[in-house]
């Protein structure tokens, strides 16, 4: 049997032990497109996916990607620069919340509307280089028209902030099924995970990361000459944080 002084011993050291590990703060997951819009809405954290989705065999094929999607709650994509991450599923705005975006690219305009209300207006908008209409595929410089929700906010983006629509739509799906420019499968997912309240897949050829954002850097003497986007609508930057204090996770933006 232990003396009881040792006995002691290893109990204050194990009660310390548990008090130092309370006290040392658990580190945080990094999040890639992280940030948020004040109080109000709280911007998804984009997070690297779990391993089990890095597989490149598996990852090609779109509806095992929206089964996974399914069970997981969150949304899981191929970045530009080669890494994956994962966005969390775009809420859904109960009926009393009734403020919506209009973006106007006949007057060139932004419009925050609260039913039938027009609450602020930000004027001088650009949209993309081949103007706004049916956007056939990637990398064609248009500016969707439809109806779209705001899926997630990038507030370390290299246009100041970046507010990310669900872009493709059901709509824009059935579209490039019908022209050929998606598979029976890339239009699956994307009418899966529309339906499941999730962002839709961002690599098909229709395109993607379609937004509302600022300059950044850019050239504001170009922005107010000419139509200078991929298919995104850019405001200033100043614009852009005024528009940020409306701006909930799944607010409908309609692009006309």
């Amino acid at each position: 049997m232990l003396p009881v002084s040792l006995m002691l011993r290893i109990c204050f050291i194990l009660v310390l032990s548990l008090i130092v590990s309370a006290c040392v703060p658990q580190t945080p997951i990094t999040a890639k497109n992280g940030g948020g819009i004040g109080s109000r809405s709280p911007a998804p954290s984009a997070i690297l996916c779990p391993a089990r989705l890095l597989n490149p065999d598996l990852y090609s094929n779109p509806a095992w990607l929206a089964e996974q999607q399914a069970q997981l709650d969150v949304y899981c994509d191929l970045e530009k620069d080669g890494t994956f991450v994962m966005l969390p599923k775009v809420p859904i705005i109960s009926s009393y919340q009734s403020t919506w975006l209009l973006v106007d690219t006949e007057k060139m305009q932004i419009e925050v509307k609260r039913g039938d209300e027009t609450l602020a207006v930000f004027d001088n908008i650009a949209i993309g280089q081949s103007g706004a209409g049916l956007k056939i595929e990637r990398g064609d410089n248009i500016t969707p028209k439809g109806e779209y929700k705001i899926g997630w906010v990038n507030s370390d983006s290299q246009f100041h902030l970046f507010y990310g629509l669900t872009y493709p739509s059901i709509a824009d799906a059935e579209n490039g099924l019908q022209t050929g420019v998606i598979s029976q499968a890339e239009h699956d997912a994307i009418v899966s995970t529309q339906q499941n309240n999730q962002i839709p897949p961002q690599n098909t050829p229709l395109g993607g990361q379609v937004g509302l954002h600022g300059l950044g850097q850019a050239d504001a003497s170009i922005h107010q000459a000419m139509n200078w986007t991929h298919g995104c609508v850019a405001m200033t930057n100043e614009q852009v944080d005024a528009l940020s204090q409306w701006i909930v996770l799944g607010m409908r933006v309609q692009i006309k």
